[in-house]
């Protein structure tokens, strides 16, 4: 009767936890992963130099580095927004991106997360100016993108929860998306 008790407790635990011992896969199959990638750990890559990296195992980075790099509505202002966890859970706002004359397209993206607006301008010859536009005011006023990868650039993040518009600039044009 003791037996019994412990091999079903046992089968309990297996059950609830699982082995723990991988499982035979046949040669280039892809094991699927329940987690969404924007919800794993984030790790400090092997070859870290910090004390207590052992360059060999990566070091999990602790939740308060992780939630504060979150910010929202007015506490996003002037913040990239690759450099917090905003575009995680951004969208563009309008269907399509608006045309910079003939030389590049403008986008206004908005973060739910976040709750903060920014432009993403792409110029189709080299890197566009880039800007968001709320209550007649241009940020930033010098039109210097955040941040930029290839052709594609970014502006700052703004409050999002005021009227916002998207603005680029392939010289010679200029083009801004509707208010949203």
């Amino acid at each position: 009767m003791e037996a019994r008790r412990l091999l079903l407790s046992l089968l309990l635990i297996l059950t609830l936890f699982g082995t723990g011992v991988a499982r035979a896969q046949s040669p280039g199959a892809k094991e699927p992963n329940p987690v969404p990638a924007s919800a794993r750990p984030l790790t400090v890559p092997p070859t870290c130099t910090e004390p207590g990296c052992s360059g060999k195992i990566p070091r999990l980075l602790d939740k308060a580095a992780i939630t504060a790099a979150y910010c929202t509505q007015s506490g996003c202002n002037g913040k990239n927004p690759q450099g917090t966890n905003c575009q995680t859970y951004a969208y563009r706002v309008f269907g399509y991106a608006y045309p910079i004359g003939s030389f590049g397209e403008v986008e206004l993206w908005y973060s739910t997360n976040c709750v903060a607006n920014w432009a993403r301008a792409t110029g189709y010859f080299g890197q566009p100016g880039v800007w968001v536009e709320q209550n007649g005011n241009q940020y930033p006023a010098s039109h210097a993108a955040k941040g930029c990868s290839g052709n594609t650039c970014w502006s700052a993040m703004r409050d999002g929860s005021l009227t916002t518009r998207a603005c680029g600039a392939a010289a010679p044009y200029t083009g801004c998306s509707p208010w949203g």
